[in-house]
């Protein structure tokens, strides 16, 4: 693996853009590696990533999410949704666009 891992994700809304934009850079960066071309592994490798009291009950959910997907399953889809719903989630509604 090449480059610096994000720093955990803990619920703070101010630093939900920057750990999202440092995933997808790590990601890219790890792109040829076995494992990085599968979308439920790369939400596997945020969610060992978010962590903490504030963050628990939503990665209880997309894990038992993920848990329930095959390989079938392992579509592009997948990681647009995670990302939709980290946004939901944690990312900053009231920014200015």
């Amino acid at each position: 693996m090449m480059g610096a891992l994000p720093a955990i994700f803990a619920g703070n809304r101010k630093q939900a853009d920057d750990f999202i934009e440092q995933l997808k850079g790590y990601i890219c960066l790890n792109r040829l590696i076995p494992g990085m071309n599968s979308f439920i592994q790369r939400v596997a490798l945020a969610l060992t990533l978010i962590q903490g009291p504030l963050v628990a009950e939503w990665h209880k959910n997309v894990g038992e999410w993920i848990d329930g997907l095959t390989l079938n399953d392992d579509v592009p889809a997948v990681w647009d949704h995670f990302l939709d719903e980290f946004s939901t989630q944690f990312q900053d509604s009231q920014r200015s666009q």
